[in-house]
């Protein structure tokens, strides 16, 4: 496992869009010449099937516009403006892929990857951020190729801090967790099973399970704290 940090310099076009969704390309290009850049601070959910994304980021309006203006009617839009501090908005921002093309293409994406910051768009410039195995990784890169010029790539041992939830959990329980998440043991149906992932980690099944659960349990309880 490694983290990527990618910056690319975007395409105006999105490669094989029909022509008649070239207006809304073009719509999209006219909002983000009012935004100076976008930080994001927090993905809150992503479906890839649906073409959904919901997340909390950072806006920096350009001078002289209004926060009102950044929006697309039914493709983005500003759910809450949590707090301004000048040109800076921290948002709740809900995107939307209507167009089966859109979410098709959205769906490109739907990589076995840990989406990860720096996040960061500005009208000439975009950087990913993102933790995954070699062939995932690059994978990933093959993709944003397509969508514009890759000016940088960096490659990164995979840290955690006590600011992280996988920071929170012994180093078993994050090996455990981060090896059943590659075999598709979360997924569904499950692509493995407790005892074959017990086997691929070299220890007994009771405590590849053990070392789940308490992770489970710890990650539950830093989410839910409060509630």
């Amino acid at each position: 496992m490694r983290k990527l940090i990618v910056e690319i310099r975007p395409r105006v076009t999105v490669p094989d869009a029909p022509p008649e969704l070239q207006e809304k390309l073009r719509e999209w290009t006219r909002v983000f010449e009012k935004i100076e850049s976008v930080t994001l601070l927090e993905i809150l959910k992503v479906d890839f099937e649906k073409g959904l994304k919901l997340v909390l980021c950072e806006i920096t309006v350009a001078d002289g516009c209004s926060i009102d203006e950044i929006t697309i009617p039914g493709v983005m839009e500003i759910l809450h403006v949590v707090r301004v501090q000048g040109r800076v908005h921290t948002c709740l921002i809900r995107g939307q892929a209507h167009d089966e093309f859109f979410r098709q293409k959205m769906q490109e994406f739907d990589l076995d990857l840990i989406w990860t910051t720096p996040i960061k768009k500005s009208p000439t410039h975009v950087v990913y951020s993102c933790i995954g195995d070699d062939a995932n990784l690059q994978r990933f890169l093959g993709l944003l190729a397509s969508y514009g010029e890759i000016l940088d790539v960096t490659f990164q041992p995979v840290t955690y801090d006590g600011r992280d939830i996988l920071g929170m959990l012994t180093e078993k329980q994050r090996g455990m967790l981060l090896a059943a998440k590659r075999c598709g043991y979360y997924e569904y149906p499950r692509k493995t099973n407790g005892g074959a992932l017990a086997e691929a980690a070299g220890v007994s099944k009771a405590t590849a399970i053990e070392h789940l659960r308490r992770a489970e349990s710890r990650i539950m309880a830093i989410l839910l704290a409060g509630y």
